[in-house]
Parts: structure tokens; sequence; C-alpha cells
């Protein structure tokens, strides 16, 4: 199969290697779509150090099972990321991405930007009739509701979304969808940033934020939640 193999910075490789081979539980996934997440990028410009030397990255990866049960031979699929061992404390006590022996998908464990990779059951979820370049935002979208369970605004919050990536356009999106009163703060030369205008989420360079604060929050004491995304 065809895989493209990160070495180093700057050092991505398309190579031909053998399909990995799917240990009981697991199954084999042909990927169909895959995400490019700032993860990637920073592994790519040596930003983060590489944890495994090639790693196949794609973390954000739709495809269709090819070997597994039966029941999901050719279904449509999106993974979790992180695949825990199921037996360690942590894991009895159903924190799973706490796991200290998990591998994670495209991080240190080969990922989807490859025609195929390998994932336990256990962490397969059926998308059937989305379109798998939609379906690719679904790990992403899992994360921010994660986030928000973990830590859900009230609903007279105002809050801040400092970045303007595809995680942090998530969270505004949400937010707004929750009737949470929501400011984007972005760079003033950010791309994305007309974009996010568009969704009508108030907007604000990263210049303005003092005056902001001090005009347009209660006694100036600022935001009551600030994500950074």
């Amino acid at each position: 199969m065809l895989a493209a193999r990160l070495y180093g910075p700057h050092d991505l490789r398309l190579e031909d290697i053998e399909p990995p081979r799917p240990p009981e539980g697991w199954a084999l996934i042909k990927s169909l779509a895959v995400g490019i997440c700032g993860t990637d990028k920073a592994f790519y410009t040596g930003t983060y150090p590489l944890l495994k030397r090639p790693l196949v990255l794609g973390h954000e990866v739709v495809g269709k099972v090819v070997e597994g049960p039966e029941g999901l031979i050719d279904k449509l699929v999106v993974s979790e990321i992180n695949f825990s061992c199921m037996k360690c404390s942590f894991c009895r006590m159903g924190l799973y991405t706490h796991c200290p022996h998990r591998k994670t998908l495209g991080i240190d464990f080969d990922g989807g930007m490859a025609e195929y990779f390998i994932a336990p059951l256990t962490s397969l979820h059926i998308v059937e009739g989305m379109d798998p370049i939609m379906a690719v935002e679904v790990e992403p979208l899992a994360a921010v509701l994660n986030m928000l369970e973990q830590a859900p605004p009230s609903p007279q919050s105002k809050v801040a979304v400092i970045g303007s990536g595809n995680l942090a356009i998530l969270i505004l999106q949400i937010l707004r969808n929750m009737n949470i009163e929501t400011v984007a703060i972005v760079r003033g030369d950010s791309p994305k940033r007309r974009y996010i205008e568009s969704l009508d989420i108030e907007t604000i360079c990263t210049d303005k934020v003092e005056d902001y604060v001090a005009e347009r929050t209660p006694e100036g004491m600022g935001f009551d939640m600030v994500i950074e995304a």
C-alpha cells in the first residue's frame, strides 16, 4: 500500500509498504478522507518532536472497514484516536484517555495518511450516510464537545475564544448554538477572520482586547471563560 511517512522535519516520503495486519479485536480500514490537524503540521515542521520514526500521520480519518467482524464490513467509520489498554486502573474507572499505556493514532501509532490503517473495534463509530469529507470533522467535534462537557459555561457566561483554527471555529459555532454570548479573539491578519465574522460572531483583534475588556465586560473584570484554541 502507499503511505505518507514522516521521517523528520520536512522529510515526508510517499512509500510502498506492507499494509498493517489487525490483531484480534481490531479492524483493517481503507482510508477515504483524512484531515490535516495542527499537530500534523507541527510534526512536519519540527515544532513537535516525532514520537515514532517514521510515522504515518493522520488522526482525523474516515474509512470503510475491509477486515473485521461481518457486521462492520463495508461500513463507513471514524476512529477515536486514543487506543487504551482497557486493563489498567484508569481504564477500569472509565478514564480511557488517561491510560498510561495508550497509543494515539497518528501520534505514536501509524495513522490514516495511507491506503489502510488499523484500529481497535472499541474505538470505531459508524457514520453511514455521511459524506466522508464532512465526517472528517467528527473527531475534532467530539474533542470540543468533550471539553465543553468537562467545563460547561453557564447560560449567563460571556466567553472569549482565542484563535481562528478549525477547533476554534467549531467551538464558536457550538457556543452560538447554545445561546452563549461569545467573542472571537483573532489576529488582525488572520485569513479566517472574515469567515468567522460571516457566522455573525462578534470578532475583535488581539490588539484591541484590553480596550474591549475595559469597555464591554461587567466592571471591566473580563470574560467569565476564556478558551484558547
